[in-house]
């Protein structure tokens, strides 16, 4: 049964998310990029919201190469999150990336799963292949497998890859026990064929902004895509 993740700037968009009956919730700063992380008070606030709602919460962290700052670092001051993600944008420009991965999340909180993270437009992204990513995430102990586009301004997510190469990383991630999270700009209309690809999480931002991205979040924005996802499962 594939799940609603809907990405939230704030305690007021947390809380038009789970109005809207999101079964995951995401805090990032959209202002800031496809993974700009918010401020530590922002996401303890959210964290906490989901916790009193127990709903899972992720934060994203931003992209590896932009700063030296750990997980640890980024996380610091912030508790209850079950899931972390950290974008690889301008990763491939260094071969040592993989090792810099696993040392940006060495001594994170043993509560916070990792998430990797595969850019579908990894070519103008400067980020590791598909391919590349999936692999590691097979042995790195994380969490889910998130496939999603870097520019917000070349395409989604099926216009980006298409659906057989969509399917074949659902099949390839599931092979390895790892669950995949598909997202990059899909729309309403999107949902029923994402959903029946075996996508086990799809996340939203645009799709329920009553705007671009960048906008707010709208509780029946929310509802409407949860209710195409439940329509697509009959």
């Amino acid at each position: 049964m594939t799940q609603l993740l809907v990405s939230v700037r704030d305690r007021a968009e947390a809380i038009a998310a789970f109005d809207g009956g999101a079964d995951l919730l995401d805090v990032k700063e959209p202002d800031a990029g496809s993974l700009g992380q918010a401020s530590v008070d922002v996401i303890q606030r959210c964290s906490d919201l989901a916790s009193e709602a127990s709903v899972p919460c992720s934060a994203a962290l931003g992209e590896l190469c932009e700063s030296e700052r750990s997980a640890a670092e980024r996380l610091a001051g912030t508790t209850g999150l079950a899931f972390a993600k950290v974008g690889l944008a301008g990763a491939a420009l260094d071969r040592g990336w993989a090792s810099k991965l696993e040392s940006f999340w060495r001594g994170a909180p043993s509560t916070v799963t990792p998430v990797a993270v595969a850019y579908a437009d990894w070519q103008r992204a400067h980020a590791p292949r598909l391919e590349e990513v999936l692999e590691l995430a097979k042995g790195f102990s994380c969490g889910a497998l998130l496939v999603d586009t870097y520019h917000k301004d070349g395409g989604n997510l099926l216009e980006i890859l298409g659906e057989a190469l969509i399917r074949d990383l659902v099949e390839s991630s599931h092979r390895v026990e790892l669950r995949i999270v598909l997202a990059g700009s899909l729309r309403r209309s999107d949902m029923a064929v994402v959903s029946e690809m075996g996508a086990d999480i799809i996340a939203v931002r645009g799709a329920v902004c009553r705007g671009p991205r960048t906008s707010r979040v709208e509780a029946r924005l929310v509802r409407q895509i949860k209710n195409e996802l439940t329509l697509s499962r009959c």
